[in-house]
């Protein structure tokens, strides 16, 4: 996607409207062959407003290596009664 003419652009479009409609501890995973050094960074300045979690998990194949990124939308903490 990112190699796409307006790839970046949309790309973070969807991890911000990802983010937007997770319930809070909701997972929104993206799979890829796109590196972290090119998505991770698009993916923190897109979601650098959002209460989010964002982490990523490599997987590799025969001869294939993916990434699978994981935006996970922070709890939301009830205060406790006195």
């Amino acid at each position: 996607m990112l190699k796409a003419e307006e790839g970046a652009q949309v790309a973070a479009q969807i991890a911000t409207e990802c983010a937007r409609i997770l319930t809070p501890g909701g997972v929104c995973a993206q799979v890829t062959d796109e590196d972290p050094d090119t998505r991770l960074t698009l993916l923190q300045a897109a979601l650098s407003l959002a209460e989010v979690d964002l982490s990523f998990k490599t997987v590799e194949s025969d001869s294939y290596e993916y990434f699978v990124y994981l935006i996970r939308k922070k709890l939301r903490l009830r205060p406790t009664k006195s």
